[in-house]
This record gives C-alpha cells, structure tokens and sequence, in this order.
C-alpha cells in the first residue's frame, strides 16, 4: 500500500469539503493560525476559578500530578480539583501521595486539601476513561 500523501511537517485538519478543506500544512509563519480568542474576559478576572478533573486508573503519578498543579499555578486557591480514583486496595492514594509531598515541602498541613474532590471507586469496577470522565460530568457545578 502506498500513503495517499506524503506528510512533509505538521498538518491540521479543518473538516471535509464543503465546510473545510481537509488537511491543511502548517507553516513556520508567525502568526499565521492563532487559537480562538475566548468567549469572555473570566480568565482574567481575580474572582475566577478554574474547574480540573482527573480520571486516574491505578496511577502512581496522580498525588505528583495533583502536587504540581498546586505548586505551579499563580492562584492554586482558585482550582478546584476532581479525580475520580480508580485504584486496587494496595495502590497509593493521589491525595495522600499530594500530601506527602507537600509535608516534605514543609507545609505541616496538606494546603488546597479542601479544593481536592475525589469518587474512589475500585479498579475492577472500572469500565474505562470515557465512563470516569462521565462520573466527573456529574461533579460540574454550574452555581
């Protein structure tokens, strides 16, 4: 079988015809495809909060994960982080995984533990990302 077209650098694809135009090359043109622009000015608002969710299946790095999230964002008081833990009873605990971090950092508390939502739910139970990310579309609170 030979490639219908041979790929020279990074591609986008914008739909089908008649809408899009199929596969389209990426150019090193600066400025030349820009994301689109948001649709309010909340991002920049100091009152915002930025709503994250974590399917995590049996993952040793998920307390790392939840750790640099915190420790790298300008407000972490503002994220609100839910995972869905899909874990045997001997993997470790992402919130306790964070928390031994954070108490290696010096914090004598687990900082942001109150923005930590998790829905523990055992690994033979689990029935894939799409369903915990489904679990975690219940969680979305709109108010």
């Amino acid at each position: 079988l030979q490639a219908r077209h041979a790929i020279a650098g990074p591609r986008i694809w914008t739909g089908k015809e008649p809408n899009g135009i199929g596969w389209v090359d990426i150019h090193d043109e600066p400025g030349q495809y820009t994301p689109h622009p948001p649709i309010s000015d909340s991002w920049n608002k100091s009152d915002s909060s930025l709503w994250i969710g974590i399917a995590s299946f049996r993952d040793p790095y998920c307390g790392i994960t939840i750790y640099n999230l915190l420790t790298k964002a300008n407000y972490p008081e503002r994220m609100h982080i839910h995972v869905i833990q899909q874990n045997n009873p001997e993997d470790q605990d992402c919130v306790q995984q964070y928390c031994e971090m954070a108490a290696a950092d010096g914090h004598a508390l687990c900082p942001y533990k109150q923005q930590l939502h998790v829905v523990n739910k055992d690994a033979s139970e689990a029935r894939g990302p799409v369903w915990a990310r489904a679990i975690q579309s219940n969680l979305v609170d709109d108010s």
